[in-house]
């Protein structure tokens, strides 16, 4: 995590695992330590420059590096089920429409 989370609440963080229910820091082998703007920043940049990127498209990327699928399950680093549920992701894209009250090109 990066200071980006100074704006969160207590509870927001708990959600991400950040925070135990005292309100107390959580270290474990995903959260182990806060990154500097220069580290929460290097995915990012390396997403913009890899050549390991090149021709890919709708990947997830983290610790800069491509993510890994993973079960959902465990704490850690990985791209979750959900976050590739087709359904529920055609369904966020209808309703962004229908809220934005515009077409998205397919």
């Amino acid at each position: 995590m990066t200071d980006l989370s100074r704006n969160l609440t207590d509870k927001e963080m708990q959600s991400m695992g950040a925070l135990d229910t005292s309100g107390k820091r959580v270290f474990n082998e995903y959260n182990d330590e806060w990154k500097t703007i220069e580290e929460g920043a290097a995915t990012i940049v390396w997403c913009a420059t890899s050549k390991q990127l090149i021709g890919l498209g709708g990947l997830y990327c983290e610790n800069v590096d491509i993510a890994k699928a993973v079960s959902g399950k465990e704490i850690g680093p990985g791209i979750r089920p959900w976050a590739r549920d087709v359904e529920n992701a055609k369904y966020l894209w209808e309703i962004s429409e229908k809220l934005l009250g515009i077409k998205f090109p397919s």
